[in-house]
């Protein structure tokens, strides 16, 4: 098994843990899946979107999540 920080996936696994561990596996091993069935029907590169993705794509839950005590 292979492990990487700092990817969509990795975040991607860490927001779903809240909601229990074998859920977040389910569900990353899910989006895996799809992610493949795009990339194997269209051909295209898979494009990393980053760990920083979803704090992009909703700054004020970050900040709110972070200024949490």
């Amino acid at each position: 098994m292979s492990h990487k920080k700092d990817c969509y996936l990795t975040a991607y696994f860490y927001r779903k843990a809240g909601n229990g561990m074998r859920q977040a596996i389910v569900a990353t091993a899910h989006k895996i899946l799809i992610i493949a069935y795009h990339l194997l029907r269209d051909g295209t590169p898979y494009l990393e979107r980053g760990g920083e993705y979803f704090d992009q794509l909703h700054p004020e839950r970050a900040r709110n999540r972070l200024l949490k005590p």
